[in-house]
């Protein structure tokens, strides 16, 4: 289930932040934490020893965590209120978040366009290899026919990469804009009342559009208010809040449904049978809400090294590989099994799915899988003396 810095004129380079990384390239968490070695000139000083921030990687862990679940929740929010209450609140502030995340880790697509090289190692060929992972999950243990025409369409959490390719190749232009942020939100309003909104990628591309800008073009003076001391305070506060509000909305839900699709980013206002205005309303509230949750979630993180710091180097390997195991016990039938339909059947596949998480993101499974999450394609690429 990562670069910092913008500047006012658009023409000069944007700083990369000192202690980060890519989140696509999975580092060994040793050297993670290790000084880089740097030789020594006569007559001058040595280079200051650049580290990673245990913030961002708190941060990145944490929210793949609630991925993982949100996913595993998703099979029984329509069964218990308790569960549904949690499930609401995860999914008003958990993919903008990710997303968030995701925007501000890119921020070398927007400074150089050379940086989309990558691009073919860290989302193409990725998405090809688990397109056909879950293909052949589909065909060999649900027993469905294979169909070629199917075989490269989106499947489950598949659509984020191709939202991920889509958001970085447009990297280059939003810092060119006086107003990004707000052109962003602009889209994803105008975007639910047009005909793209029947691909549910292509929806989900552009209704999470703003928080991939934010993370983008925000400043780090604005993101360092979330670490100040006070802003845990405020933060929690925030959160205790709105699980307050998702409670009413699960205990209501029978006489006054709340339509779960606002939260999911998948669907048009027509398809919600709402009036355009009316779903430009209900859309720009739900931003304002995860925008909100999101930046009360940050605010809570930990500052400083905790036992999972350097899982937050390998969420991109949590992500896809999460997802193919969760639908094996999904096709199986075993999470709806009726032992488990309880709620310390839910509180124990919760448990198994956090210590999968911890697991997924170790150095050992990313080893043995790195040639499908961070596979070698240095075989396709010209090299960059050759252009």
């Amino acid at each position: 289930m990562s670069e910092t810095q913008q500047v006012s004129d658009p023409q000069q380079q944007i700083p990369g932040p000192p202690q980060q990384s890519d989140p696509q390239q999975a580092s060994d968490p040793k050297q993670a934490s290790a000084p880089r070695q740097t030789a020594e000139t006569p007559g001058a000083e040595a280079a200051p020893v650049k580290r990673r921030d245990p913030y961002f990687d708190n941060a990145k862990f944490m929210a793949i965590t609630l991925v993982v679940l949100g996913h595993l929740w998703g099979q029984y929010y329509q069964r218990d209120e308790l569960i549904r209450t949690v499930y609401t609140f995860v999914y008003a502030f958990h993919m903008p978040l990710f997303v968030f995340t995701t925007g501000y880790f890119s921020r070398g697509f927007a400074r150089s366009t050379d940086k989309a090289r990558t691009l073919i190692g860290q989302v193409v060929v990725p998405y090809v290899i688990f397109i056909l992972l879950y293909r052949a999950e589909v065909w060999w243990i649900n027993g469905a026919g294979f169909d070629l025409n199917e075989a490269f369409r989106p499947h489950f959490l598949m659509w984020f990469l191709l939202a991920l390719l889509g958001w970085r190749l447009s990297a280059p232009i939003w810092p060119h804009l006086r107003h990004p942020f707000a052109v962003a939100v602009a889209v994803a309003l105008v975007a639910g009342s047009s005909q793209v909104m029947l691909d549910s990628t292509t929806a989900r591309m552009l209704t999470l559009l703003p928080f991939f800008v934010l993370g983008l073009t925000i400043t780090p003076e604005r993101l360092a208010l979330l670490r100040r001391p006070a802003a845990r305070w405020y933060g929690a506060a925030v959160l205790a809040g709105g699980l307050a509000t998702a409670m009413v909305l699960a205990y209501r839900y029978h006489r006054h449904p709340f339509e779960m699709r606002w939260l999911w980013w998948t669907d048009g206002y027509q398809a919600m049978e709402v009036a355009p205005l009316t779903g430009m309303a209900i859309r720009s509230g739900m931003i304002l809400i995860g925008l909100v949750l999101a930046a009360a979630f940050l605010a809570v993180v930990p500052r400083g090294h905790t036992w999972f710091t350097w899982l937050g180097t390998g969420t991109m390997y949590v992500f896809l590989l999460h997802g193919l195991i969760l639908k094996v016990f999904d096709y199986l039938g075993l999470l709806t099994a009726s032992p488990l339909l309880n709620p310390i059947g839910v509180v124990a596949l919760t448990l198994l799915c956090v210590a999968a998480t911890i697991v997924l993101a170790t150095e050992p499974v990313r080893r043995v899988t790195r040639w499908a999450v961070e596979p070698n394609v240095s075989w396709l690429l010209r090299r960059s003396t050759d252009r």
